[in-house]
């Protein structure tokens, strides 16, 4: 299907008729069977085109993970794509998300962005600062360029740019390890936030 896309894109000039207005690639785990060569391939067949593919990891990891035969229980393929991979690799623009929790494809987990890049520590076994700043990237700066909203690779807020943010209670009397780097900020999220729209508080603590 993700072929199918990209030629149908090219076919009807995507580029020309849309400009930069940005297509979203959800799941896709069957891409998580590639080999380097399939990937390499595909990123040459996206080109320009302003393709994000969008890893889903709380719903593939539930639903993936069922066993070949009923005996053989310890036979569990976990399928979502590796999309730190995608990205450090192969250049393709990706990001990770959270979607239908409370349902029979997502019964567990919540809605909170930090609470799942800590989670994908794990899952992508990211460890590193370098794996920390792609992990914020997927929650943060590459989610919002994905629905054509910003840049991707601007981590650092600039005069001039939009004052939509959050601000991270980091105090280590709410509880947990204290944070004073975004790697410490990823591996235990802290709970209080502030969020900023506009330059003003729509929610604080």
């Amino acid at each position: 299907m993700v072929y199918y896309v990209i030629e149908a894109l090219k076919k009807k000039g995507w580029m020309q008729m849309a400009g930069r207005k940005t297509i979203v690639l959800g799941h896709c785990s069957r891409l998580t069977l590639f080999t380097s060569d399939q990937w390499c391939d595909l990123k040459d067949r996206i080109g320009d085109l302003p393709i994000s593919f969008v890893g889903l990891p709380t719903s593939d990891l539930f639903m993936m993970g069922r066993p070949s035969e009923p005996k053989e229980g310890s036979e569990r393929v976990r399928g979502t794509l590796q999309i730190p991979q995608l990205i450090e690799e192969y250049q393709l623009q990706g990001t990770f998300g959270v979607n239908n929790v409370g349902n029979a494809f997502t019964p567990h987990g919540n809605c909170d962005p930090l609470s799942l890049a800590s989670m994908c520590v794990g899952v992508y076994q990211a460890g590193t600062k370098r794996d920390a700043e792609v992990l914020y990237e997927c929650i943060s700066t590459r989610a919002k360029a994905a629905i054509g909203r910003g840049n991707r690779n601007a981590l650092k807020t600039e005069e001039g740019d939009e004052a939509d943010f959050v601000l991270l209670n980091t105090d280590a009397h709410q509880g947990g390890r204290p944070k004073g780097t975004l790697q410490e900020m990823i591996y235990d999220p802290p709970r209080e936030r502030s969020i900023i729209r506009r330059g003003h508080f729509v929610h604080v603590p």
